[in-house]
């Protein structure tokens, strides 16, 4: 037992010599410095004739207005099959209300689906404003 003690510490301090060596060689290369032959030449004396400066990588952005409130089109709501007019459409299981340019509108069974004109007539009639549009 001592035997095989013996061997397996020697195997290790040997393996740990040759981890040691082969870091000291890894760094000592590392640290080799790289011959001056690749450097840039040097510029010739006299006046430096520069041409316009080149234009930007990226393009300066500017700010966009954006409107307040977004205009409805009449045949967004026409779609859904509401009158002509309506601006607003309401799901009665939810009891939420949207703008007919919405995404979440085009989800609304069409069983549980109400056109209203605007947003008041909707409230007035117990709908909640959705979140998301």
């Amino acid at each position: 037992m001592l035997v095989t003690f013996l061997t397996c510490f020697a195997l290790y301090a040997y393996m740990r010599l040759w981890i040691c060596a082969l870091l000291l060689f890894i760094m000592a290369c590392a640290q080799e410095t790289i011959p001056e032959t690749a450097t840039a030449p040097k510029p010739a004396p006299g006046p430096v004739e520069t041409g316009p400066e080149p234009a930007p990588l990226v393009p300066k952005l500017s700010r966009v207005q954006v409107p307040e409130q977004v205009v409805v089109l009449a045949d967004d709501c026409v779609k859904f099959g509401c009158p002509r007019g309506a601006e607003i459409v309401a799901d009665t299981s939810s009891g939420l209300f949207y703008e007919c340019n919405c995404s979440r509108a085009k989800w609304i069974y069409p069983e549980n689906l109400l056109c209203f004109a605007d947003s008041g007539d909707a409230m007035e009639s117990g709908y909640r404003s959705a979140q998301s549009c």
